[in-house]
């Protein structure tokens, strides 16, 4: 059975909590607002933007937890990050009150990511490719699709 409902001051969208554990960490993190995914795809991006400084830390410290393969390591918030990235990037629920909050992370994130095709950060890459900041990796491999392409066959014209 779903958690409470609530709703998004700015557009009155009802969100849900499906997990206690997740809204317990992000809770911890003081993430009141909230940033549907078709925000995040649809929002200009402005490199001017970048981190607030209430975000910055956040990001910074996700971007570690992405990235750290220590089960035991010492940095503050790195195992509930950890729970957090694991928990967006296994919900499938549009209306997850957690990741909606999560969502301004992953955004502020991707506007300053260097390498989003390597980045670990969930989303980061998908959000990328929608507001067109990645090119899809199809057209990138085609070297030379304008010229014709020359026949190496061995078999005897006849």
């Amino acid at each position: 059975m779903a958690g409470k409902v609530s709703k998004s001051a700015d557009t009155g969208k009802k969100f849900r909590t499906y997990c206690q554990d997740t809204k317990k960490r992000i809770d911890k993190l003081c993430l009141k607002e909230t940033m549907t995914r078709e925000e995040m795809a649809t929002k200009k991006v402005d490199k001017t933007e970048g981190y607030t400084f209430f975000m910055a830390p956040i990001g910074l410290a996700a971007k570690h937890a992405a990235e750290c393969s220590n089960a035991r390591c010492i940095r503050n918030y790195c195992y509930s990050l950890k729970r957090i990235l694991k928990h967006y990037l296994e919900c499938f629920h549009l209306d997850c009150l957690e990741c909606n909050q999560f969502n301004l992370v992953i955004y502020e994130h991707m506007i300053l990511c260097d390498d989003r095709r390597k980045c670990k950060i969930p989303g980061c890459l998908a959000i990328g490719r929608a507001n067109g900041k990645v090119k899809d990796t199809a057209n990138d491999d085609v070297r030379f699709s304008d010229t014709p392409s020359t026949s190496t066959s061995n078999d005897p014209e006849v």
